[in-house]
């Protein structure tokens, strides 16, 4: 499972997951989905502000495939809105 985390200066502000997410999240297609297809159960991925825009295409693209992709977009637009912040997918607890 694939936790989507909403931080701040390394500070959990607020957290997302549902069962089997990582079948929607981990991306193969790098050209579909060129931010989505770095996000793997083995590593963190971080993403900036900056990338909002692009990473919510993503997510909208995947919306219609499971409507839990909801709240990763509500988490995504948090960050787009909030300076400083970033959005993490990790498949650790820690």
């Amino acid at each position: 499972m694939i936790r989507v985390l909403l931080e701040i200066d390394s500070e959990i502000i607020a957290e997302v997951s549902w069962r089997d997410n990582e079948n929607i999240l981990c991306q193969s297609d790098k050209e579909t989905f060129p931010i989505l297809s770095g996000v793997d159960t083995c590593s963190y991925s971080v993403f900036n502000q900056d990338e909002m825009p692009a990473l919510l295409k993503e997510l909208f693209c995947l919306l219609p495939k499971c409507s839990n992709v909801s709240i990763a977009i509500d988490l995504a637009r948090r960050c787009q809105e909030s300076p400083g912040t970033v959005l993490t997918f990790t498949a650790f607890d820690e």
